[in-house]
């Protein structure tokens, strides 16, 4: 149970209106990977947590700190 999130419980990586991320009990609703967030709201009826990701400024600070070396 890592990050103290149920296995069970439908959970996404939002990257502004699409989702480049989605755990097995999201796809068990029907979530998919670069759905829109709308749609995978829709599909598990609000019951989903989603986790925003400013993909440049991660990789930018990546690249500050070494992170790829």
């Amino acid at each position: 149970m890592r990050l103290n999130i149920p296995w069970d419980q439908p959970l996404a990586v939002q990257q502004w209106e699409g989702l480049i991320a989605v755990n097995y009990a999201a796809r068990a609703s029907g979530v998919v990977r670069h759905d829109r967030v709308s749609e995978a709201l829709h599909k598990v009826y609000l019951d989903i947590d989603l986790t925003f990701v400013n993909l440049p400024k991660f990789l930018q600070c990546c690249n500050y700190l070494g992170c790829f070396d």
